[in-house]
């Protein structure tokens, strides 16, 4: 059935009141790549869905819806149940979409059945197993479990309530208990590291006849793949056999449809894209290390492992060693300069008390000569001090110790005096 195409923010909410009930929404943009991909795959299941209805949701002439919705990635696909978010699926994976329509379906549809119900005719929906296994089936596909869509977080259906998940850290989720040794799991992630890359490097070696036996098995599985499996859908949609090929050893063993179809949209511009001499190498098949050959290795991983350890301690020892006698030779430093300042300060006190001695000495020659002075003077007088002490010290001036016109005034007296005859 043909798929419609919003126009604006009521006719969206005019699509969600469709009677169909159940309203799977793409929304996207006519410049998005994936979406190009994704365009013709969501038309398609609109053809084999015909109990949903399906709508197209453009950014060019939707941006209130899509910001209403808070839409953050093209192309993105939510699933409507009377108006009521019940999935979202972000990215091109049609497969998964058309998972959750099955099941929001035989939920609707199972809601009706019973006794006395011809709504939709009768008979159990089939569950989410048996509709993977026969679309798979009809993909001419195996029907085995694909983990890699299976684990996507973003792809999971809203159910009503609180629903508990478990949330990984920054750094990954916690190891599974006895996946490693326990002598394994106390050492640190760099000699963890190096256990895993001896191991790997361990069963990566072989002798030649079986890695060319295995390179021979891998390009047959991979030509089976090419004419049964997700190659040949890759194939059915247009893509040419070198650029499937390169998908398919890109993506890795037991890579889907959407693996492959997601690393063929993001190196589709390349230049050798199309060049049958860039194909990737195709992986050759591990050897299995025998017990004894593991024990072996383990063996001599940990004593390397002991080695590293032994010269850490050793190294730790010396810069304990560098750093305490840093710190001793920081402290006579520190002590060298205490006692340095202390002497300059005694110094500058001795200078200070030594002038200060020096002052008060000639203060007291300055006043034994004064009074040794007065002295001299009250002898010439009779006993009488003729000068008298100002405010700057001893300064001779006239004092009157004689006769009424004597002293200070005697001496213009006498000189305004006539001379004798």
């Amino acid at each position: 059935m043909p798929v419609h195409e919003v126009q604006g923010l009521n006719d969206f909410h005019t699509q969600l009141r469709n009677p169909k009930k159940l309203v799977v929404s793409y929304f996207g943009a006519h410049w998005c790549g994936p979406c190009k991909m994704y365009g013709p795959m969501f038309d398609a299941m609109a053809g084999q869905n015909p109990q949903a209805h399906f709508i197209k949701v453009y950014e060019d002439a939707n941006r209130d819806v899509i910001a209403e919705q808070g839409v953050r990635a093209y192309p993105t696909t939510k699933i409507f149940v009377e108006g009521t978010v019940k999935g979202e699926v972000r990215g091109a994976n049609a497969p998964e979409v058309q998972r959750i329509v099955q099941e929001l379906q035989g939920s609707m549809f199972h809601a009706f059945g019973g006794s006395g119900a011809t709504l939709g005719g009768g008979g159990a929906t089939a569950s989410a197993e048996d509709a993977r296994a026969a679309r798979l089936k009809r993909f001419a596909a195996p029907a085995k479990p694909n983990p890699w869509l299976d684990a996507a977080p973003a792809t999971t259906p809203i159910e009503s309530g609180d629903a508990k998940m478990d949330v990984c850290g920054p750094d990954g989720c916690p190891p599974e208990a006895g996946s490693n040794p326990p002598d394994i799991l106390a050492e640190d992630d760099e000699l963890q590291a190096a256990i895993a890359m001896s191991m790997s490097d361990a069963a990566e070696t072989g002798d030649s006849g079986e890695a060319k036996e295995g390179g021979e098995a891998a390009m047959d599985e991979e030509d089976t793949e090419l004419t049964q499996g997700v190659g040949k859908l890759l194939l059915e949609m247009g893509f040419n056999e070198v650029r499937s090929r390169k998908a398919l050893r890109s993506a890795g063993a037991g890579a889907d449809l959407d693996a492959c179809v997601n690393w063929l949209m993001e190196h589709q511009d390349d230049e050798d894209i199309d060049d049958p001499a860039t194909l990737p190498p195709k992986p050759m098949p591990k050897k299995e290390l025998t017990p004894a050959e593991r024990a072996a290795k383990m063996e001599a991983v940990q004593k390397r492992m002991a080695e590293r350890r032994r010269e850490r301690e050793e190294a730790e020892k010396a810069a304990d060693i560098n750093r305490e006698s840093d710190r001793r030779q920081m402290g006579k430093d520190m002590q060298v300069r205490r006692e340095e300042m202390q002497r300059m300060a005694r110094k500058r006190e001795a200078e200070k008390a030594r002038k200060e001695k020096m002052e008060a000495r000639a203060e007291r020659e300055r006043i034994l000569a004064e009074l040794e002075r007065d002295k001299r003077e009250r002898a010439a007088n009779n006993g009488k001090l003729g000068t008298r002490l100002g405010v700057e010290g001893f300064r001779p001036s006239g004092v009157d110790y004689g006769p009424e016109g004597a002293g200070e005034n005697a001496a213009p007296a006498a000189a305004a005096a006539p001379p004798p005859p």
